[in-house]
């Protein structure tokens, strides 16, 4: 490969870790103490809106298998949450997830994280996922050109963002930010 190429490439990871880094700031500092996200223009209405087909994508997980979302829809609903390590509100919420999923178990319910950090982060990830003993399947988004493969088409626009995914493949709630342990069961029992 073109070593100018090479460095593009490098500089293009580190421009996009560095876009993620930042939404995570504005979600960590600036909207807590501000409290109007409106008011930021940072609204959901990029979400994907109930009722749409959920976007199917395939993605490499942690151990570098290949996790296509299609295979997993259709029996039990989906939790998918869109996420990044450097996320403080994210490390809140995914033990809130781990609780929803032990309430369902495997057999009642897909749980998906899709992080946003890359590859080059998935040491430091994988060891954060197996030091917390996390059950859901870790799967990496990929960068094609200045887009995310998986996050773009979901709306997303900082994390954490949660979507529940019911049985006939369609989006039945999105949320960004975090949601409450009953109120998350209560959802995902009425996607079934």
């Amino acid at each position: 490969m073109d070593g100018t190429f090479v460095t593009y490439m490098k500089i293009r990871e580190k421009l996009a870790c560095l876009g993620i880094v930042l939404l995570a700031l504005i979600f960590t500092v600036v909207l807590p103490a501000n409290g109007d996200e409106k008011s930021l223009g940072l609204t959901e209405t990029r979400l994907l809106k109930p009722g749409t087909v959920a976007p199917s994508f395939t993605l490499k997980t942690l151990d570098n298998r290949e996790y296509t979302l299609k295979d997993h829809m259709g029996k039990n609903p989906v939790l998918l949450f869109f996420w990044s390590f450097f996320c403080g509100p994210c490390r809140e919420e995914i033990p809130v997830l781990e609780e929803v999923y032990a309430a369902f178990g495997k057999e009642k319910l897909e749980y998906v994280g899709v992080n946003l950090d890359g590859k080059r982060l998935s040491k430091a990830i994988t060891r954060y996922i197996e030091d917390s003993s996390f059950k859901f399947t870790a799967v990496f988004d990929e960068l094609n050109g200045l887009e995310y493969l998986v996050a773009d088409p979901y709306g997303i626009a900082g994390t954490p963002t949660l979507y529940v995914i019911d049985t006939k493949g369609k989006i039945f709630f999105s949320a960004v930010g975090d949601v409450e342990h009953q109120e998350l069961v209560s959802i995902i029992e009425k996607a079934r």
